[in-house]
């Protein structure tokens, strides 16, 4: 890796990667993915509306559409429904032919992406 490149971090706390963004007035990538990849499990239960599950797309629309959403819980669900069939892609479930995302999905597709990303800073 050229010092000319980002480095991204992975293993900073909530409270570090805070702070590292306060202070280089930048991007923290692994705190701002721990913090959709927990807003989704938190809110899982709320944006499943109908209870299947899954969060399907209508679901992420609404939540997204609804007034009461603040305007960071809004960018993480844009984020979701922006990368739904990448995320439902990422663990199959074989007892479900459900459309949305599950925990399962939710999972995989941030511990799949930070391994490729720690990956390709290795090389």
């Amino acid at each position: 890796m050229s010092s000319s490149e980002p480095r991204y971090y992975f293993s900073l706390s909530q409270a570090e990667a805070s702070t590292h963004r306060r202070n280089t007035g930048g991007l923290c990538i692994a705190g701002t993915f721990d913090e959709i990849k927990q807003f989704a499990f938190d809110s899982f239960a709320r944006l499943d509306k109908n209870g299947d599950g899954f969060i399907c797309r209508n679901e992420l629309r609404q939540a997204f559409d609804d007034p009461n959403t603040d305007y960071k819980s809004r960018s993480y669900i844009f984020f979701l429904l922006r990368r739904i069939d990448e995320i439902q892609a990422a663990y199959d479930e074989e007892w479900s032919d459900k459309d949305g995302i599950s925990r399962a999905d939710i999972q995989e597709y941030f511990t799949n992406w930070i391994v490729k990303t720690r990956s390709k800073q290795s090389v």
